[in-house]
């Protein structure tokens, strides 16, 4: 499948005669991806499948129009020069560890990283056997961009030299990782439609510059757009630490009040996904909304102890489960707020105890994060919820992830209720006090249904045995 430019030809005939000649590089392409082994053929077909613009295909066709367009070299080399870029592509993914590429799965995540290499190891080797029926100025020429190429990509990894302007550093990589082949492209197609002299310097010469632009644009869609949009996975080269213009930009243009988005930028890689999301909120300028440092988010939850009070005012006593601590935060001042004689008590997983270590030392700490309980699952506690634990909390209690086991299948067998794990544990800390809250109205805030096959067989077996 052929996704083409949008570039519009205002000559019918020559749209005509370029849209022929795609045809025929899509042909040569599919031939060429032909291996002995099953396996490469399946996998250079996967990836031309995957669809592309045939960019670089377009241009040496185009170039060639300034000399003889039906020369015989010509579609060769448009499928030499896309074999070259298919290469690449496989490579990078690789290197940037990509899930997506073109909206579709990329070859590393549909096969593995072995097979995504050798892939594109076999699309470079049959790039270089067309080339060479094209003659030796031609092997030449492949040669050095792809030398320029992988410099360029060292480049980007190394990172600007001390003392070295990064925006001319970065300017330096994508005229070497990305215009290099794509000025090649020019001028293959002036070269082998035997344009007169001088032609085919001053194409390639335009098409680094429509490279670079390229380039550019790519890298603000990066940051930009939606994976549907740009089809691929977005945030990659921030993730990496890759300091592309966008980066630079912020970094340049930052103000007192960026303080923040300049330290998240400027720490290298952004791996840690809750940190990737607040560096592209930044630069969004959107609000970054933290997973439980979030004040709006421990009011919204707080609801739930409102509508438990409003079904059942004369509540004594309220089990809330407590992974990063929102939830109960919320729970603690709502419930507070109206009856200070309730009693809240937490409860988390005695395999995953960061929150009730943070509450019980009134200082964050980090643990070993075991339970099998998602919900409860935090190695380390978050500063807002714990803050308002340390004056609001009065109990908190640890149960086993036997105990919330049980406690799934009670609520199946006895409530009709699929509760996940973390769900169950107030009813697995219930059951443990049942003796002192014998009498005493009691409520429970089962968190979801969000359980698993697993947990949910583990849970009926404990049943039944």
């Amino acid at each position: 499948m052929i996704t083409f430019v949008p570039v519009e030809l205002t000559d019918a005939a020559l749209a005509d005669e370029v849209g022929d000649g795609l045809g025929l590089v899509e042909e040569g392409m599919r031939e060429a991806a032909r291996a002995q082994e099953t396996l490469l053929t399946e996998a250079s077909g996967y990836l031309m499948n995957a669809g592309g613009k045939r960019f670089r295909a377009l241009l040496v066709l185009l170039a060639a129009q300034f000399g003889n367009a039906r020369d015989e070299r010509i579609v060769p080399a448009a499928v030499a020069i896309e074999l070259t870029h298919l290469a690449t592509l496989c490579h990078d993914d690789v290197q940037d560890e990509a899930a997506v590429r073109r909206g579709h799965p990329s070859a590393n995540a549909r096969w593995d990283n072995t097979v995504a290499i050798l892939t594109g190891d076999f699309l470079f080797a049959r790039a270089s056997q067309i080339l060479a029926e094209l003659g030796a100025e031609a092997i030449r020429i492949q040669a050095a961009t792809f030398a320029q190429l992988v410099n360029g990509q060292i480049a980007e990894t190394i990172g600007a030299r001390p003392g070295e302007d990064p925006l001319d550093h970065y300017m330096k990589v994508i005229t070497d990782k990305t215009a290099s082949l794509i000025a090649t492209s020019g001028r293959f197609g002036a070269m082998f439609s035997d344009a007169p002299a001088g032609i085919a310097t001053r194409i390639a010469t335009a098409c680094e510059a429509i490279g670079v632009a390229w380039q550019l644009s790519d890298d603000i869609l990066d940051i930009a757009s939606e994976s549907a949009e740009s089809g691929k996975t977005p945030g990659t080269d921030l993730r990496e630490g890759v300091q592309t213009l966008p980066v630079l930009h912020a970094l340049r243009s930052a103000g007192p009040a960026d303080a923040r988005l300049v330290e998240l930028l400027g720490g290298g890689e952004l791996t840690d996904p809750a940190l990737h999301c607040e560096a592209l909120a930044g630069q969004h300028d959107y609000r970054y909304i933290h997973s439980g440092d979030e004040p709006l988010l421990i009011a919204g939850v707080a609801t739930q102890a409102l509508e438990m009070l409003e079904d059942e005012p004369e509540l004594e006593v309220i089990f809330v489960p407590i992974g990063g601590g929102s939830g109960a935060a919320g729970v603690c001042i709502a419930a507070n707020a109206i009856d200070p004689r309730i009693r809240v008590i937490g409860v988390q997983s005695e395999a995953s105890p960061a929150a009730y270590e943070s509450w019980r030392q009134k200082r964050l700490v980090e643990m070993p994060n075991r339970t099998s309980a998602e919900g409860l699952a935090t190695a380390t506690a978050f500063a807002l919820p714990q803050a308002i634990l340390w004056e609001r909390l009065r109990e908190f209690v640890l149960v086993s992830d036997e105990e919330i086991m049980q406690a799934m299948a009670w609520m199946i067998e006895r409530a009709h209720t699929l509760a996940e794990a973390a769900g169950a544990a107030p009813l697995a800390a219930a059951y443990r006090m049942r003796g002192e809250l014998a009498g005493k109205k009691v409520g429970l805030v089962c968190s979801g249904g969000n359980t698993s096959i697993e947990q949910l067989t583990e849970a009926l077996i404990r049943f039944l045995t």
